[in-house]
């Protein structure tokens, strides 16, 4: 049911194996019984005023699925339960809230094929639990053999008990298939078997260009020399900009060589002038998928964002926004072209 949702975004965003938990935990957040299940999902949609995006997702809606931005995820979610998914998952915040923009609208599509939300866990979900559940004693195997089941059951029986003042065991079971379901890709994470040092060396990381080293020195040179109370925000996004942030190929992973340059820019923004308000702007070349370019982009910001905010940012001094291919300062044309496109741009916002 959900195979080429997570063949997708784990392609799109580099995530492996990790796909699968991810699109598990984002489905254990859409039927989550302490906020009413999908129907309080939608719910917290309307709150939001994005309940025409999400009606648009419905699989009996006609028409292209709305778009929805990280920051509207995050605002839907919560920032706390997708940064606990994110710290579980071992995945980038950042990626995390980019590959749910991406995931979302293809989730409740395929829970929801007939227009209608359903009342319980569809059966789709149950072989999902399965999937999961091999490594960790077969409690996901035997929650996903009764999930479609029990639900199915229980929702009947709760439904005409109803009127009698039993309407909450419809929940009470749901609550037990969505705590077994956190329990199987958290578990399943986090006892994931360590690779064997007999058998396996780690491999050796390629030396850094002496132009890279130099060219973060310079930039890292430009942000120290700023002094606290004598620069303006202009000033500030001038010596960010000399930044070269290094990310996984084809992924939003923020690489340990700029963690360097990163806590220093941490430093300045954190000593800027009150009140100063810092866009991050992810662009990529044009290689690929403009779609495709997009999201990767928007989640290679969100990755910066988090990090700064990890170092100690105020999280509301920072937006990130990704804008693809669509700003190229140089010629896609040439190798040397895109890589000056593929880029973090900062940005003072009024």
């Amino acid at each position: 049911m959900f195979d080429a949702i997570i063949r997708e975004i784990s392609q799109r965003f580099g995530l492996g194996d990790k796909g699968q938990a991810l699109i598990a935990s984002l489905l254990a957040l859409v039927f989550d019984p302490n906020s009413g299940g999908i129907a309080g999902l939608l719910e917290k949609f309307k709150q939001q005023g994005l309940g025409d995006i999400f009606s648009s997702w419905l699989g009996g809606a006609s028409g292209t699925p709305a778009a929805i931005s990280t920051q509207q995820v995050e605002n839907v979610f919560g920032s706390s339960a997708l940064n606990g998914i994110a710290k579980k998952l071992g995945i980038a915040p950042g990626t995390v809230l980019a590959a749910a923009s991406a995931a979302l609208p293809k989730i409740v599509g395929a829970v929801t094929p007939n227009g209608q939300l359903p009342s319980g866990i569809p059966a789709g979900v149950g072989g999902l639990l399965s999937s999961l559940g091999g490594g960790i004693g077969g409690i996901g195997a035997a929650a996903a053999a009764s999930a479609a089941a029990a639900t199915t059951r229980v929702t009947n029986a709760a439904e005409g008990a109803a009127a009698g003042g039993l309407g909450w065991l419809k929940w009470l079971v749901l609550a037990a298939i969505i705590l077994a379901l956190a329990y199987c890709v958290m578990t399943r994470t986090a006892t994931a078997p360590a690779p064997s040092s007999a058998t396996t060396s780690a491999p050796v990381k390629p030396a850094v260009p002496a132009v890279v080293q130099n060219a973060a020195a310079d930039a890292k040179a430009a942000l120290l020399a700023l002094v606290p109370g004598k620069y303006t925000a202009a000033d500030l996004v001038n010596a960010l900009n000399q930044m070269a942030i290094h990310f996984d190929t084809g992924a939003a992973n923020v690489s340990a060589d700029s963690l360097d340059v990163l806590t220093a820019a941490a430093a300045a923004i954190k000593a800027a002038p009150a009140g100063t308000k810092v866009e991050i702007g992810g662009h990529t070349d044009n290689t690929g998928d403009p779609a495709s370019n997009l999201q990767l982009s928007e989640a290679r910001a969100n990755a910066v964002r988090a990090k700064l905010i990890e170092l100690g940012v105020a999280a509301d001094s920072l937006t990130a926004k990704g804008y693809g291919d669509t700003k190229p300062v140089a010629d896609n044309g040439t190798e040397e072209g895109k890589a000056k496109n593929r880029r973090m741009e900062f940005t003072v916002l009024p």
